[in-house]
């Protein structure tokens, strides 16, 4: 499985780096990206290596992790919807208490490896349009 993160900062967060180890330990492919990185068929994305940010060109994500504002943009939401299972903060919330952590906060909190749960789960729920 391959996972995007897309944000709006133009360095990868910390949690992206956490969740990219996380990943790796499961052998699923992680990158990070912004809005800025997304072409017709491809994304620009930072992937990690040898403990630095690598931009190289991939392909759509099976789930992209969206902040909730990406709601707000309806055209940017429909045109990766097309290629990938979009997650939000708030489909978090939607979905089940199974995936809340021990202080009740959510999504963008969540420990990795609840995160990479919820990821399975909605990936299991509703395969990507490719």
């Amino acid at each position: 499985m391959k996972v995007g993160m897309l944000r709006n900062m133009d360095a990868p967060p910390k949690q992206a780096r956490f969740l990219t180890y996380i990943c790796n330990h499961y052998n699923w492919e992680f990158f990070y990206f912004t809005p800025r990185d997304i072409n017709r068929r491809t994304i620009n994305g930072y992937f990690l290596e040898s403990g630095d940010w690598i931009r190289a060109e991939t392909d759509y994500p099976d789930i992209i992790d969206a902040p909730d504002s990406i709601e707000n943009d309806a055209r940017l939401l429909d045109r990766l919807s097309k290629f990938s299972v979009v997650v939000t903060n708030s489909d978090h919330r939607k979905i089940s208490n199974d995936f809340r952590t021990p202080d009740d906060t959510f999504f963008d909190v969540m420990d990795a490896e609840s995160r990479l749960k919820f990821y399975h789960y909605v990936f299991n729920k509703s395969a990507p349009h490719n």
